[in-house]
């Protein structure tokens, strides 16, 4: 039974205290680390290594040798590594080994918050910080999908680069207001701090606005306004210059929705998303550009996400950029994705802008990532057909979504 979740607001003084010794000893350089990862993560290991020795980013990149460059970090660095193993990684640390890195009195008076849970002469984290960009983020701690958990994964750094090379390109224009629909945990709208003057940041799940209002508050974005909204209902009024989302983007079992607010993607994973699209036109400013992330399931070779959102705005005046970033197939829903034909899901981040007509534009994954890409979704669709074969219950009818 895994603990349950903290209280955020109750335990703000105490993650504080603990991001201050992080960032005293240290902890920022883990942002080089990759994250653990399986056989097939090997495609990424060049990059990761080009990276790592670089010294640069590879937050929440995976990689089929994390085990190597965790030695080299265990060896060079031990004490670096118990904080890596710790705070995140999130692994149980023995008793004496922490309270030799912070002191028995320090240890408990964390444990007194919740930050800590002692079991079995170890502690382990209830709070996960993550570097990214010079900072460190906090969010709720493994096990995922608990009712009310607020994460920040791959998917919002894979989207935070993209909008780090969106800036990149339009350097030289005004963004006055700014709105980051389901913000988690604040990491695009610390993002959007740094590019607009005025930012808003909303999500319906209020545990994790408690969390991105103590990640501004410890980086100092004091001129972003978080509000509990329901996508466009009940944030503040428009229009805004840019809207950006990283929205919940799982086509989850019945069972799993009400757990997991944060990821539920509605029917198919778009239905959300398609939601949002539709409130654009009038929270929009004119000359606005929306920047939304977002999986798409192919069914019988359709794209379903793109097909809706042509409908939806065909006619209108729009650029529509589609630029695809992942192909995958999840395996730990494999039989429900096929009682629902899912051959596979494509991450797309979108650009939407007003202008003089429709114009809609399809870009491609570069030759080798769609290579393998496809390799990986060959080997999760074949596992699952083995798998699901020789399983007794087969035959069994799984639960349906939409």
């Amino acid at each position: 039974m895994p603990e349950p979740l903290i209280e955020v607001d109750r335990a703000v003084g105490a993650i504080r205290e603990l991001h201050g010794w992080l960032l005293e000893h240290g902890f920022l350089h883990l942002e080089r680390y990759p994250w653990p990862g399986q056989a097939s993560s090997l495609y990424h290991d060049p990059a990761v290594w080009y990276r790592f020795v670089t010294g640069q980013s590879n937050c929440w990149q995976p990689s089929a040798f994390t085990r190597i460059y965790h030695t080299w970090l265990w060896r060079t660095q031990p004490a670096l590594w118990l904080l890596c193993r710790a705070f995140l990684l999130c692994r149980p640390v023995m008793v004496e080994a922490l309270e030799q890195q912070f002191g028995p009195a320090q240890c408990r008076s964390w444990l007194e918050a919740g930050l800590l849970t002692l079991r079995e002469g170890a502690y382990a984290s209830r709070v996960r910080a993550t570097p990214w960009r010079g900072r460190i983020l906090w969010h709720d701690a493994p096990p995922n999908f608990r009712a009310g958990f607020a994460f920040l994964g791959a998917d919002s750094v894979m989207f935070a680069h993209h909008l780090l090379r969106w800036r990149a390109a339009h350097a030289t224009r005004r963004i006055d207001r700014a709105l980051d629909l389901c913000t988690g945990t604040g990491i695009h709208a610390l993002w959007l701090s740094e590019v607009a003057d005025e930012v808003v940041g909303t999500d319906i799940n209020p545990r994790a606005l408690a969390y991105a209002r103590l990640n501004a508050a410890l980086q100092g974005a004091g001129h972003i306004t978080f509000a509990e909204a329901d996508l466009f209902t009940g944030a503040p009024r428009g229009p805004y210059d840019l809207v950006i989302c990283n929205g919940p983007l799982l086509f989850l079992p019945d069972e799993l929705r009400e757990r997991c607010v944060d990821g539920n993607g509605g029917a198919f994973g778009i239905e959300l998303m398609l939601r949002l699209v539709d409130g654009l036109t009038v929270h929009l400013a004119s000359g606005g550009t929306a920047l939304l992330h977002a999986n798409s399931p192919f069914i019988d070779g359709h794209d379903m996400l793109e097909e809706r959102l042509r409908e939806r705005l065909a006619g209108g005046r729009w650029r529509v950029t589609f630029t695809p970033t992942h192909e995958f197939h999840d395996a730990t829903f494999y039989d429900f994705y096929r009682a629902h034909r899912i051959q596979r899901f494509v991450t797309y981040c979108m650009t939407l802008e007003a202008g003089p007509s429709f114009q809609w534009r399809r870009e491609h994954l570069v030759p080798w990532r769609k290579a393998a890409c496809g390799l990986r979704i060959a080997g999760v669709r074949s596992f699952g057909e083995i798998r699901r074969h020789l399983r007794p219950d087969h035959t069994r009818t799984v639960t349906r979504a939409v």
